[in-house]
């Protein structure tokens, strides 16, 4: 009986962790996005819920995913994220459907060659770094891909936000240092919340006066604060197809969500969920969401959680205070460690110089051409290398 109550209140407990990290990388998906805070709670909570068909798993909107939503949104507008993502996921969901049958695992990214698996991994993070620089440093640079952006960089030249910078950096320096420094209290307390909480605090007592704050903050967004209809609430139903030249772009969004989403999951168990959970998220603003391992979870966790994020939704003042340069940084470092910098000599010993063509070759392909097209390129060199690998035996 004990053991059952002890278990019961570890889960509990654990819907603050996965509320943390979950819903502090939806809303920095939504300040980048230009999208309503109440997309991040609708994805946090659909993410939480779903996240119960699973035991250690949480489902939580992946850096990663970033990228294609930027080249959607800056092409096209905020307003057809939705679709884009509701494509995405049906489309994940029919390449899963053979994994569903078997029992032996799931062809993931850890199953493409590992030179394959550095190049699109380094060559995504690369993408999130160079598409989000902007709000890091407060540019206002534009760009819908990676050549774009670095373009109107080199266009407007570097001008940061001194201020903004030094509340992003504290943040980088805390999402790097606090998970190595407190391995196991970052288990429970996620780095994304204290690399969030300690520039939030700082920039209330530098700027106590948010109407004349010179960062660029939460609250200072407008399409941040409240709903002012059915079609706020479900901005689905604001997307149109007027313009010939929109189809093209949400499409290719679509296959990019859908292939990226493919290759973060590494289990035939977070087929369900996640295509659940990111169906629902269409709908309410288009945030999608990957599995991502966390120590304990149940249906106790996904209760709290979802209070735990509807709580800090509702206390606008406080949440309009975090600074946009922190939300950033949080996706960009998220992205860097999900490179596996520690396989690159296995990869030479295994693949040798094929294996690090492969590796430039997929890498740069997120640089010179869209999300699109770079992930096409690299599907391409992985069956190659797979097909070379194959016959060399």
């Amino acid at each position: 009986m004990t053991e059952t109550i002890n278990e019961k209140t570890t889960d509990a407990l654990f819907g603050f962790t996965a509320a943390g990290k979950v819903f502090s990388c939806a809303l920095a998906f939504a300040a980048c996005l230009s999208l309503n805070i109440y997309s991040a709670l609708i994805c946090c909570a659909a993410c939480l819920a779903a996240s119960v068909m699973r035991k250690n798993t949480v489902l939580c909107p992946d850096a990663f995913l970033i990228v294609p939503l930027v080249f959607v949104a800056t092409s096209c507008g905020a307003s057809y994220l939705p679709v884009t993502l509701l494509a995405g996921a049906a489309l994940y969901f029919l390449l899963s459907i053979p994994a569903l049958k078997k029992t032996d695992g799931f062809f993931g990214l850890s199953s493409l060659p590992l030179s394959c698996r550095l190049g699109v991994s380094a060559g995504l993070a690369f993408s999130v770094t160079a598409l989000l620089t902007t709000y890091y440093f407060g540019i206002g640079a534009t760009g819908a891909t990676v050549l774009e952006m670095l373009k109107n960089y080199r266009y407007l030249g570097f001008h940061p936000n001194w201020r903004g910078v030094f509340y992003g950096t504290i943040t980088l320096f805390a999402m790097i240092t606090y998970p190595f420094k407190f391995k196991k209290l970052s288990q429970y307390l996620p780095a994304e919340v204290v690399s969030l909480f300690i520039p939030f605090a700082l920039n209330v007592v530098l700027n106590p006066n948010r109407a004349e704050t010179p960062i660029l903050e939460v609250g200072s967004l407008g399409f941040m604060n409240g709903l002012s209809g059915v079609k706020d609430f479900l901005p689905i139903t604001k997307t149109g197809f007027t313009d010939s030249s929109v189809l093209p772009v949400v499409l290719k969004g679509a296959f990019s969500v859908g292939v990226l989403l493919f290759f973060l999951s590494e289990n035939r168990k977070d087929i369900v969920p996640t295509s659940s959970a990111n169906g629902v998220s269409a709908l309410f603003g288009g945030i999608p969401a990957a599995p991502q391992p966390i120590k304990a979870y149940g249906a106790a966790s996904a209760a709290m959680g979802i209070i735990a994020a509807v709580t800090v939704t509702l206390m606008s003042v406080p949440v309009s205070r975090l600074p946009v340069h922190s939300l950033a940084v949080v996706l960009i470092v998220s992205a860097w460690k999900k490179v596996k910098f520690g396989s690159f000599s296995e990869m030479m010993k295994r693949e040798k110089l094929l294996g690090l063509l492969v590796f430039l070759a997929c890498a740069a392909s997120f640089v010179f051409f869209d999300i699109g097209r770079a992930l096409t390129i690299c599907i391409v060199l992985s069956a190659v290398t797979a097909f070379n690998g194959r016959r060399a035996k």
